[in-house]
C-alpha cells in the first residue's frame, strides 16, 4: 500500500523543562515506524525518522526512512 505524504509536526511546542513529544499529522503507526529523536526536553530543532512498515511504501515506491525536522521553541519571558 502507498503512504501518500510524509508526516509533519502538528501544532507547536514551547520549552517547559519537561520531555515533550510532538504530535504528527499524517502519521499512522500501522504504516510507519518512528525513529530518530522522537522526544526531547530542550528548545531546538530535532530530526525524527519515519520508516514504512511491511507492505507499505512511499508514493515514489521507496521504503527508506525519511527524516522530518521538528522544533521546541524557546520560552519567551513576558
Amino acid at each position: 500500500a502507498v503512504i501518500t505524504g510524509t508526516p509533519a509536526q502538528s501544532g507547536s511546542l514551547t520549552y517547559t523543562g519537561s520531555t515533550q513529544t510532538p504530535s504528527w499529522s499524517n502519521y499512522n503507526s500501522a504504516q510507519l515506524t518512528i525513529g530518530g529523536t522522537a522526544s526531547a526536553t530542550n528548545a531546538g530543532t530535532y530530526s525524527a525518522s519515519f520508516t514504512p512498515t511491511a507492505n507499505y511504501q512511499w508514493a515514489d515506491g521507496k521504503t527508506a526512512a525519511k527524516s522530518v525536522n521538528w522544533t521546541i521553541a524557546k520560552l519567551v519571558p513576558e
